[in-house]
C-alpha cells in the first residue's frame, strides 16, 4: 500500500509519482491531494487531479486507487470537494478500480479538529479522518486479500456536482464553446497538457489528442 497525501501540490506530485509508483510498486494507493492547489493558487485543479489518476494508472494499470475528499475547513475547500466525487465516477466509469473516500462526512468541530496552526487537523480530527478512512476501504481491501476484485462503486455523485463528459475539456459540468477554445489552444501548444481534461480531450478514444478531436468537438457544439 502507497499513501500520497498532501504534502506538495499536484503538478509536484505528478512528477515523482511515477518514480514512486516504480519503486515501491504498491497494489493499493490512497491519494489525498489537491487542497495545497486551492490554498496556493485559489483555484480548483480537477484538470490535475483527473490527469494524475489517469498518470497512476498509465504506470500500474491493475493498482487499486482510493482518492478523498477533504474535511470542510477552510470553506473554500469545499468547492474543490463538489468535483472529486464525478472525476472518480467518470475514471470507475472507465473500468479502473477507483473508490471514493468521503472525509467531508466527518463529523466536524473546528474547536476540538483544527490544530493550534488554524488549518491542519488535531489528534482528535486524525482519529476522526483514519475512522472514515478504514470505514471506506476496509471491506475493499479484505476482498483484495481473498483474491476478489468488487465493482468499483464510488459513492454517488452529491447532486451539485458537475458532470464529467466527454468534450469538457475545462471539467466545468458543460460542453460549450469555452472548452473548444482551450482544446484549440492545447493544440496550438498554448496551454499545456495540466490545461485540459486529458481524458475528455479525448473525443474518439483513440490515445492522442489532436485536430480529429476539435473536428469531433466541432461538431457536437454545432448540432447543439
Amino acid at each position: 500500500i502507497m499513501k500520497v497525501t498532501q504534502d506538495g501540490s499536484i503538478p509536484q506530485i505528478a512528477s515523482n509519482i511515477n518514480n514512486w509508483l516504480n519503486t515501491h510498486n504498491p497494489d493499493v494507493v490512497f491519494l489525498w491531494i489537491g487542497g495545497n492547489d486551492l490554498l496556493l493558487s485559489g483555484n480548483v485543479n480537477a484538470t490535475g487531479l483527473s490527469n494524475l489518476i489517469d498518470q497512476i494508472f498509465t504506470v500500474k494499470p491493475n493498482v487499486t486507487l482510493f482518492v478523498a475528499d477533504y474535511y470542510p475547513w477552510p470553506e473554500a475547500v469545499k468547492q474543490y470537494n463538489a468535483v472529486i466525487p464525478g472525476i472518480v465516477q467518470q475514471k470507475a466509469n472507465a473500468g479502473k478500480k477507483v473508490y471514493f473516500v468521503k472525509l467531508s462526512e466527518i463529523q466536524f468541530d473546528r474547536n476540538t479538529d483544527i490544530s493550534w496552526d488554524g488549518l491542519h487537523l488535531s489528534e482528535i480530527g486524525y482519529t476522526k479522518i483514519a475512522n472514515i478512512w478504514y470505514k471506506y476501504t476496509i471491506d475493499i481491501l479484505k476482498a483484495l486479500a481473498g483474491q476478489t476484485q468488487p465493482t468499483p462503486s464510488p459513492s454517488p455523485t452529491p447532486t451539485d456536482s458537475p458532470l464529467v463528459k466527454k468534450g469538457d475539456v475545462n471539467l466545468d459540468g458543460q460542453v460549450n464553446s469555452t472548452d473548444f477554445s482551450l482544446l484549440k489552444r492545447y493544440i496550438l501548444k498554448v496551454v499545456d497538457i495540466n490545461s485540459i481534461n486529458v481524458t475528455n480531450a479525448d473525443m474518439n478514444n483513440d490515445g492522442n489528442i489532436n485536430s480529429t478531436d476539435i473536428s469531433i468537438l466541432k461538431r457536437i457544439l454545432l448540432r447543439n
